[in-house]
This record gives structure tokens, C-alpha cells and sequence, in this order.
């Protein structure tokens, strides 16, 4: 570990496994303990198991007292945090990096915001832990209404199981399409929602041999129709990735 008020780091990741995240937690005025709320979002984190490792912890104060003094009580933060983490057996990097930045920021007009630490950590791509014969659905894939059309909160969803598959040419998958609602799929919306996802890919280099696409109606919902809410209808109309073979 290196203790340091500032760092250049340069990454090398595998961008089909993981990503990098950053996650905030704040401090009251010149103390070095948490504000009660940041942590609980942090042993939130922690107990969800999505950081797959730590590999940096910066501390930052605000400008109410001097400069040394500042440096000191960022050292002081991230200390805490460390320990914090360890206690709560969070997955920490061999290279972690601990760096007190103090006041030698640009600081918020909002002097609270600038009481922090910033813990970076790298997450696991959600298909990574996908084994034979799974399958996830694809997280907030939103189409426009009755169409295959993707609406732009769909691309973050579509974009990682892009680098996944570009990351692991091993990988092959089936596409599964599913609506919700109308027990018969007359315009074969389903199949054509999962011809759009395969398509996606195959538009962006991946070998259409790795992939085929199916659609089901609404033959295998999650929640039995006719649902009674609109939570059971967005999660009965998906679109799932199953993991046909998995070689590394």
C-alpha cells in the first residue's frame, strides 16, 4: 500500500469482465469519522458483494482550516475507511493505492460536498458469473412501446453484454425474446425484439455464429397472466441471454 497526496495510476483491465466504479462517502465538519447515512450506503455495498476489489481510497477535506491541517484529517478519513472496509472483509487489492488529497482540489461551492472519500473499486461484468445453461435478463432493455425499437436507456444494457462477448470469443448465446400481457404474439414481437439484440451484436463485429435467437410470446412468464400490476408486466417482457458454452 502507498500513502500518497497524489498519484498517477494507469489500469489495465479486462473490459469485458469488469468496470470501474467510484462510490462517495461523506464526513462531517472536520471529523474523521462517517456521516451516519454514508455509512450504511457503504455496508449496503459491501453486503450486495459488487465490488470485486478496491484499488483506491482518496481523502478530501474542505478549506475551513489550514493546509497541513487538512492533510492530516484526510489521512486521518481514509485511514478510517480502510479499516472500515477490512473490519467489514470487502475484497481490497494488493495494490491498493490510499491517497490524501486534503484541500488541493477544486472544491464545490457546497463546503459539505467537499468533506468526502472516494472509493474506487472494480466491478465484475454481469455476465461474467453466468455458467452453462444460464440466463440473465437484460437489465432496463426498454423498447418502444409494441415495437422493436430500442429506446436509449436500453444502450447501457446492450453495450455490456457487447464487451463481454467481444472480451471472450468463447462465449456462444441464445437470445430469448418474451412479451408480456397478450397470451398470443400475433406480430411476433418477441422474436423480433431478440433479432434486434442479435443483430446489435453482429452489427458490431461479433460472428453470428456465435449467437441464435428464439422468441416465446408470453409462453413462459415470470409472473402468471394476466398480471395485476405493471412491476409483473415489465418483468414478464424481457429479453434474457442464456450461455450456450463457456470456455476461458
Amino acid at each position: 500500500m502507498k500513502l500518497v497526496s497524489s498519484v498517477l495510476c494507469c489500469l489495465f483491465l479486462s473490459a469485458g469482465l469488469f468496470s470501474q466504479k467510484e462510490f462517495t462517502v461523506y464526513f462531517p465538519i472536520d471529523e474523521s469519522y462517517m456521516m451516519h447515512k454514508s455509512k450504511l450506503e457503504l455496508q449496503h455495498l459491501i453486503d450486495s458483494k459488487n465490488m470485486d476489489s478496491i484499488i483506491k481510497i482518496s481523502g478530501y477535506t474542505d478549506t475551513s482550516s489550514t493546509s497541513s491541517h487538512n492533510l492530516k484529517l484526510a489521512e486521518k478519513r481514509i485511514n478510517n475507511i480502510h479499516f472500515f472496509l477490512i473490519k467489514n472483509e470487502a475484497k481490497i487489492s494488493k495494490s491498493l493505492i490510499m491517497a490524501a488529497i486534503g484541500e488541493n482540489f477544486e472544491q464545490d461551492s457546497v463546503l459539505a460536498k467537499n468533506r468526502k472519500v472516494e472509493i474506487e473499486y472494480i466491478q465484475k461484468n454481469s455476465f461474467a458469473s453466468l455458467e452453462n445453461g444460464e440466463k440473465m435478463a437484460l437489465k432496463n432493455l426498454n423498447f418502444v412501446g409494441g415495437e422493436d425499437t430500442f429506446l436509449p436507456s436500453a444502450y447501457p444494457s446492450l453495450n455490456e453484454l457487447l464487451s463481454f462477448m467481444t472480451e471472450n470469443e468463447a462465449i456462444h448465446i441464445r437470445i430469448h425474446g418474451h412479451i408480456c400481457c397478450n397470451p398470443d404474439d400475433y406480430s411476433n414481437l418477441s422474436e423480433r425484439r431478440a433479432l434486434k439484440v442479435y443483430e446489435f451484436l453482429i452489427n458490431n463485429n461479433i460472428n453470428p455464429k456465435r449467437m441464435t435467437f428464439q422468441g416465446h410470446g408470453s409462453t413462459i412468464p415470470i409472473y402468471p397472466l394476466p398480471e395485476i400490476n405493471e412491476i409483473q408486466r415489465q418483468t414478464n417482457r424481457r429479453v434474457e441471454i442464456e450461455i450456450r458454452n463457456k470456455e476461458y
